[in-house]
């Protein structure tokens, strides 16, 4: 027969066995958790990386060159933040095809750089180089301007771009570099920012935080980020007891620092510019950079220092400097700018205006020789 054990027995022996204490019970709990995050973190970003469009509205399209990483689309039309945008099957914004050699009696030029050179959220007649071409329309000599800007390159991808498609224009005689004060970071659209190149990424990506770096780097937290409740959120806490953004540009005040404070960055945009410069002169064309502020980037104490250094860079090299600070500061922002960086239509004719009466006097001479066509054999 089984013998029953005392009651007291029992208990003792529950006694001694180990407890576990409250510490151990948190970090147990905080180790499971971070264990089924992760895991859920992993799976959303899969999910998120298969399903989400880097491109919903189909302007752009990847490019085999890891440089370039993406490009327009060729041949697509549309409503860009309520406007018409147009992209040529030369893969160029604007309704306008170029050929190979510019009409006679013509001045041609290349407009390269990013989103302020294509015109983002603006229609395709205010862009710069389209108002440039509409002012010509009755001087001796009518101008082309041949839009390659690209929304979201940066300097590298600028000089890449110019090198790899200027020779689908002969005759150019002006090439028009329109910065913007991110070209010296990687600035590409959030959907696009998680897939940048290693290229790219390695080289041109700003400084920023180890958690920085994560959310960039992630598509699920990216998408998270900008869906509506979050990005109102994130817009409200931006906002000072006025209603205003306390730090509306805070990217384009690290870019400007980074012309100034980061030599490293400093020095790679001065290199490219160096190298984007000879390929233009070589050519046998000239070399204008055009310089604006973003809407609240002139009050930053680094953009003059920023502004001057850039300009010392451009005479180094040959080019023209033409800047228009004091044309945009003399304006209402309201009128002159979509958002923080990108001008309107009346930003883009204080422009356009700007390179147009530099460029008079030319239009006005006998036209050019245009220089060998240098083509792929199958171009008429």
């Amino acid at each position: 027969m089984l013998q029953q054990l005392p009651e007291s027995s029992i208990q003792s022996d529950t006694d001694q066995r180990p407890k576990i204490s409250r510490r151990r019970k948190v970090l147990f709990s905080g180790f499971v958790f971070t264990l089924v995050s992760l895991f859920a973190f992993v799976v959303g970003e899969i999910v998120v990386r298969q399903t989400l469009s880097i491109d919903p509205l189909g302007w752009y399209e990847r490019s085999d060159d890891p440089i370039l990483f993406y490009k327009l689309k060729p041949s697509v039309s549309g409503l860009d933040n309520g406007f018409p945008r147009h992209q040529t099957a030369q893969g160029l914004r604007g309704t306008r095809e170029y050929p190979p050699r510019p009409p006679a009696n013509s001045y041609r030029t290349l407009w390269i750089g990013d989103s302020a050179c294509c015109g983002s959220l603006i229609g395709d007649d205010a862009t710069a180089p389209a108002q440039l071409e509409s002012m010509a329309a009755n001087d001796a000599r009518t101008i082309e301007a041949i839009n390659l800007g690209v929304v979201g390159y940066n300097i590298r991808q600028i000089r890449e771009v110019y090198h790899q498609r200027s020779h689908e224009f002969a005759g150019v005689e002006t090439v028009i570099y329109y910065h913007h004060v991110n070209d010296i970071y990687n600035a590409p659209w959030w959907r696009l920012a998680p897939y940048v190149t290693s290229e790219l990424r390695c080289t041109f990506d700003p400084p920023a935080s180890p958690l920085r770096r994560v959310l960039r780097r992630s598509a699920l937290l990216q998408y998270l980020r900008h869906t509506t409740i979050v990005h109102d959120w994130v817009s409200a806490e931006r906002r000072n007891p006025n209603g205003d953004e306390a730090n509306p540009d805070s990217f384009a005040d690290m870019c400007l620092r980074g012309y100034v404070d980061n030599e490293s960055a400093a020095h790679r945009f001065r290199d490219e510019l160096r190298l984007l410069a000879e390929a233009v002169h070589e050519s046998g064309a000239d070399f204008i950079v055009l310089w604006f502020p973003a809407r609240h980037a002139a009050r930053s104490t680094s953009y003059v220092d920023a502004r001057d250094r850039v300009a010392g860079w451009v005479a180094d090299v040959g080019g023209t400097f033409l800047d228009v600070t004091d044309m945009f500061r003399d304006g209402d922002p309201a009128t002159l700018y979509v958002d923080a960086s990108h001008p309107t239509r009346e930003g883009n004719h204080i422009i356009a205006t700007a390179i147009h009466d530099h460029l008079e006097p030319h239009l006005y001479e006998n036209p050019v020789v245009a220089s060998p066509f240098v083509g792929d054999g199958n171009t008429p």
